[in-house]
């Protein structure tokens, strides 16, 4: 016999998670998974005439077997999976009812990255391996896991140390803590979505090809029904079987929310939680509150996240940007509109283009009025591009080391470039007056900066040793097209010696079309010496997938590569980035996110040590964005983290 230990976690959170013990038949027919036939056994005993079925949903899949890896003494417990057992009958053994939400076990589902998966009744936890028999040959079996393992997550979808000391009652924890299998589940999870996303694609085109080949003529892009009569029920079947929701083809209807939304309805509201005040519910008499209970999973990490807003809203500047972080700009982007035409006057009738048409119009698909304004061989200095008086912009030239000691700024003993870590410190190196709101606009290049500065000391070392540039590549740029010349000013920070080529980097779809097109029929391509010691270079694709970062991209592969306010669960042309990362450790990735829920859950992609990366980013724009669906404080380029950083042992 085979003695295993597994973990029940109660809906009723009074209880505490509980320590199971079975003990299963071992043998040669005994392996794979006998903890679910076992247990469905058990219960179908107890409801006597009652026949249920155990539902198993993994909470991380276990690593395809590979010789090699138990050859390399490979922790076993790490190569495992863990899953989740619940009851799919009505009642349960003991006669509990299963329709009582689980906030634990949906807790649990969420640190793992699985974030609609919902839990009801006593959920059941084990862990599925493989262990050597006795003639020590490795099989498929059930392994041991404890309450231990779990505890923190049950408690706290958010796995960084910081937020679990801070939601959870007298823990003092280190990251040592916490078992890998959980830490990097979400990064693990987003993986196994990623090749199921691109095998549903292949089925789906399949399935395509064959009505093509019947001469059923109907196309899915232009259908605007809800009969998806388009596609054969048969690959819708394997498509949403794959857990591809999101990506199925759906019909073409959308809407663009302007007033805050409940959470569990959707319908418009003003009422805000009680407890943590980020995300709106519906008023009583309306039962919102209760029907949206996988709220109560993030409440207190949200709770923690609301109350960072006033140091988020802290800035150093003179006044002017008090408006722009008031309430009203949470529920609207007119008082930013407002303050551009009205306070600086950079947009408006009369007014010639500048970087301002396109920071407050948006980008759109490179179809907005500002999009459709861009030339990329065209340069604008910072007096044209800023609209604003020349005594509040910065210099158009170099820094020098005579600016960095009448400052008094220091140098980074890493990455040896100047440490700078305010928008206070800039502003006082490039002798600019805390009466100009040109950080509004600068938030762009100086993030970028910082990034070098926070996470680049070892690309940065590697770049002088081999007797090469710095080759950074910007990835996911939209209205940063129009932005070019303002790059300019990373140029001007860096040492004159230090050579950094830049690459600008975006999707076919979000190029304008006038710019689309070169003499070839394909996608322009640019370079442009914005500096004496900064290149551009400008690249049109899908980022590891139309592009090969390793040979299309400026002189060869990345040091860094860096994604502004990029919501890696946005797009699915994200997830081919995130795989060039976690497949080459050696480049260093660096993103920023407009809030910390956002941040926490993209960087976790990146594994455990992504997650404690996240920080606030000193360089974020001094306006508060409005955002509908919940009311946590939202800037662009709010929060910094970094895939794959290294530290140089100076």
């Amino acid at each position: 016999m085979c003695h295993i230990t597994f973990v029940r976690i109660p809906w009723d959170a009074s209880q505490p998670l509980e320590n199971l013990h079975l003990e299963l038949p071992s043998g040669e027919f005994c392996g794979g998974d006998q903890l679910s036939f076992n247990l469905s056994r058990c219960i179908n005993s107890a409801l006597e005439k009652t026949q249920t079925t155990l539902q198993v949903e993994p909470l991380r899949r276990m690593t395809f077997y590979d010789e090699s890896l138990f050859r390399e003494h490979v922790s076993t417990v790490n190569l495992a999976g863990v899953y989740a057992y619940f009851n799919s009958c009505s009642q349960e053994a003991g006669g509990h009812d299963v329709s009582q939400p689980n906030i634990r076990a949906t807790c649990l589902a969420m640190a793992c990255g699985l974030h609609s998966q919902r839990f009801y009744g006593d959920v059941l936890i084990s862990r599925l391996g493989y262990a050597p028999d006795e003639e020590g040959v490795y099989k498929m079996s059930n392994l041991s896991i404890t309450s231990s393992e779990l505890q923190y997550a049950c408690e706290s979808p958010d796995l960084r140390v910081e937020s679990i000391e801070k939601t959870t009652d007298g823990a003092h924890i280190s990251e040592k803590s916490l078992p890998l299998w959980l830490t990097d589940a979400a990064k693990s999870n987003f993986e196994d979505a990623a090749v199921l996303s691109n095998l549903a694609s292949v089925m789906l085109l399949q399935d395509r090809d064959q009505m093509d080949d019947r001469n059923e003529n109907i196309h899915v892009e232009d259908y605007d029904s809800d009969d998806d009569s388009s596609v054969s029920s048969e690959a819708k079947k394997k498509y949403l079987a794959l857990g591809e929701v999101e990506n199925y083809p759906a019909p073409r209807k959308s809407f663009v929310a302007k007033v805050p939304l409940c959470l569990n309805c959707r319908c418009p509201s003003s009422n805000l939680c009680p407890l943590c005040e980020g995300v709106y519910f519906c008023p009583k008499p309306r039962d919102c509150l209760d029907k949206g209970w996988s709220h109560r999973c993030l409440c207190k990490n949200w709770k923690m996240y609301t109350n960072r807003r006033e140091l988020l809203e802290s800035f150093p500047f003179d006044q002017w940007h008090l408006e722009l972080i008031s309430r009203n700009n949470q529920l609207s982007d007119a008082p930013y509109r407002n303050f551009l035409c009205n306070s600086l006057f950079v947009i408006g009738d009369g007014i010639q283009t500048n970087w301002w048409s396109t920071e407050i119009d948006g980008w759109s698909g490179g179809e907005s009025s500002g999009a459709m304004k861009i030339d990329l061989e065209n340069r604008l200095s910072y007096i044209d591009g800023f609209a604003l008086e020349a005594h509040f912009l910065p210099p158009e030239r170099p820094v020098t080391i005579d600016d960095v000691e009448k400052t008094n700024q220091k140098y980074d003993p890493e990455s040896k470039i100047i440490a700078l870590n305010s928008w206070e410190e800039y502003y006082k190196l490039r002798e600019i007056p805390l009466s100009s709101p040109v950080a509004l606009l600068l938030t762009y290049p100086l993030t970028v900066y910082y990034a070098i500065l926070k996470y680049g000391s070892i690309p940065l070392t590697v770049a002088k040793m081999l007797h090469r540039q710095l080759r950074v590549h910007l990835v996911g740029i939209e209205k940063e097209l129009n932005f070019i010349d303002m790059f300019k000013e990373i140029g001007f920070l860096l040492p004159n010696d230090l050579q950094i080529e830049l690459v600008l980097i975006a999707r076919d779809d979000m190029v304008p079309a006038h710019y689309k097109q070169d003499s070839y029929g394909g996608t322009k391509r640019m370079k442009i010496q914005l500096t004496s010691n900064l290149t551009i270079y400008v690249e049109c694709g899908i980022y590891n997938e139309s592009i090969d970062p390793n040979f299309d991209c400026g002189t060869g592969p990345p040091d860094m590569v860096v994604g502004l306010n990029a919501g890696l669960f946005a797009y699915k042309s994200w997830r081919s980035v995130v795989e060039y990362l976690n497949s080459n450790k050696g480049v260093t990735g660096v993103f920023t996110d407009y809030n910390e829920y956002s941040g926490m859950n993209c960087a976790s992609l990146g594994g455990s040590e992504a997650r404690e990366t996240l920080a606030m980013n000193p360089f974020r724009q001094p306006h508060a964005m409005p955002v509908f669906s919940m009311n946590l404080p939202q800037f662009s380029n709010g929060f910094i983290y970094a895939f794959n950083h290294q530290i140089l042992d100076i």
